[in-house]
């Protein structure tokens, strides 16, 4: 525990560090690029486009309300511009100011019919209040005006405070005469869109007839500067069998233009008698209503030889967040195989996964597949689980 919460703490520390020197160092860039352009605009006090990306610089900043005063100014004397109105449209979302936002991008949209730009943002600020009568109306317009953007079809966010409850079971088949095993999962998480989600769980892992283990864990995800992500989860395990003692993770990822998605974990396992560290590394794109991902996880047994690992996944969202996926699983795995034994071997496997939005406040999740675990076994296996929102 002591040599895991170390790890823990340094990553944290790692990652914050990290989080703001880059914060910082763009700052200082946008103060010397605004200064640059109050110096421009002395000599050219009359151009519009100076006046425009001085409004632009000082939002960024957080200036709000001299930047919306500027926005302001620009928009009395040039009123048939669209990229003013959509500015000044993004500034008052960012000031919670969700109605006259609305109300400058219908302006905006008469200006300009096919901007999807301003599209994306009405849809947005309409998805933050999610019984919005206009939403479905809008996604409707938008699927037939831009048919392969993926900002329409993307999962909505949960606006408003709520709770979850979900809880599921997952049944394994092993090969070559070993026992099954059966596992059980309580999940209980709290979403703001203010500070993010935080979770709590319990689970149940039984292998054969007489071996199981109980774990607790805790976690939290959160958003910044709409997006950067990151979180951290720690498990822990008294006196178990085949988990690990402990099981902490803490990742950091960012969202990029045209539904690019990067994120960085670091996992850290300690058994009673082995420790086992991992890097994984993903990447994922949404087009359309698909989800493309790939990842690459690097795994070490004791401070030993790195073991690869490799993940591909598509899934097909045919709802706001109900969607079919396949992932195919290949290299090598460090993990527990009961008894004290934790090994590094070859994998391969292949599932298949569901999650279905029955409605509002229910949702159902499935998932079957097989794992090969070098020639140790097969496992093959089914799980449902039932998530309530409350």
């Amino acid at each position: 525990m002591t040599r895991a919460a170390v790890v823990a703490a340094l990553t944290i520390a790692l990652l914050l560090h990290t989080v703001d020197a880059a914060h910082a160092q763009s700052q200082n860039d946008i103060s010397s690029e605004l200064a640059a352009v109050e110096q421009r605009i002395a000599d050219h006090p009359h151009d519009p486009e100076l006046r425009f990306r001085r409004a632009q610089l000082l939002g960024y900043l957080g200036d709000d309300d001299p930047a919306l005063a500027a926005l302001d100014d620009l928009r009395e004397r040039y009123p048939r511009n669209v990229d003013y109105a959509l500015a000044r449209a993004r500034l008052l979302s960012r000031m919670g100011r969700d109605r006259e936002a609305l109300a400058e991008l219908e302006a905006a949209t008469e200006l300009a019919p096919g901007y999807e730009a301003v599209w994306e943002l009405r849809f947005a600020l309409l998805a933050r209040a999610s019984a919005d009568p206009q939403l479905d109306a809008l996604r409707d317009e938008a699927a037939v005006r831009f048919p392969t953007a993926d900002w329409w079809r993307a999962p909505l966010q949960q606006s408003r405070p709520g709770w979850t409850v979900s809880i599921g079971t997952q049944f394994d088949s092993l090969s070559n005469g070993l026992p099954d095993w059966n596992n059980q999962t309580i999940d209980i998480a709290r979403s703001d869109e203010r500070i993010g989600t935080l979770s709590a769980w319990l689970w149940r892992n039984q292998r054969g007839p007489d071996r199981e283990d109980f774990a607790v864990g805790i976690g939290g995800e959160t958003r910044w500067r709409e997006v950067w992500f990151g979180g951290a989860d720690l498990t822990l395990a008294d006196g178990p069998d085949f988990l690990a003692e402990s099981a902490f993770s803490a990742h950091v990822g960012r969202s990029f233009d045209h539904g690019w998605v990067a994120d960085l974990r670091y996992w850290r396992r300690d058994f009673t008698q082995d420790s086992v560290d991992t890097m994984i590394a993903m990447l994922e794109r949404y087009v359309g209503g698909f989800r493309i991902a790939y990842s690459l996880s690097l795994s070490q047994l004791n401070g030993g030889s790195t073991a690869a690992g490799h993940v591909a996944a598509v899934n097909w969202y045919y709802g706001d967040s109900s969607n079919i996926g396949l992932s195919l699983t290949s290299g090598q795995e460090v993990e527990s195989i009961g008894a004290g034994q934790v090994l590094e071997t070859d994998v391969s496997g292949a599932t298949i996964s569901g999650r279905h939005d029955v409605n509002e406040r229910v949702a159902l999740q499935w998932w079957l597949g097989t794992h090969d675990q070098g020639d140790i076994y097969r496992r093959r296996f089914v799980g449902m689980a039932v998530a309530l929102r409350l």
